[in-house]
């Protein structure tokens, strides 16, 4: 091989080389982009109902002395963003659905057991 060949391919290699990485990076950012979004949007729509539910219990126990139960946040929030996790995955299949449910109902039990033994010792 002659440098005059070696001088003509490098440069088209390298420019090759640098437009294959910076489409899959560029690639790779919009898929993060892309499920940040997503997780934000669902987090955001969970926030505004659990604003909604709060002021809905609140109105219908107005006036009648009964205190209601509302969801502890911090059990909301921590729940929410397991089944965002969950849900977001790319592993995820429509038949896991009842087994995240499970999963989910066993961690709210478990924060809300956390929730009213802290609670108790104040």
């Amino acid at each position: 091989m002659n440098y005059e060949l070696l001088v003509i391919l490098g440069p088209i290699i390298g420019v090759l080389a640098g437009t294959v990485g910076t489409v899959f990076v560029t690639w790779i950012n919009k898929h993060y982009d892309e499920q940040n979004a997503y997780r934000k949007l669902i987090i955001e729509t969970s926030m505004e109902y659990f604003k909604e539910a709060l002021i809905a219990s609140r109105e219908a126990l107005k006036g009648t002395g009964k205190k209601g139960y509302v969801w502890p946040y911090e059990s909301f929030v921590i729940s929410i963003a397991h089944l965002v996790n969950r849900v977001v995955n790319k592993n995820f299949k429509i038949d896991d659905i009842d087994e995240i449910v499970d999963e989910n109902k066993r961690l709210v039990e478990t924060l809300e057991k956390s929730y009213f033994d802290i609670n108790k010792k104040k």
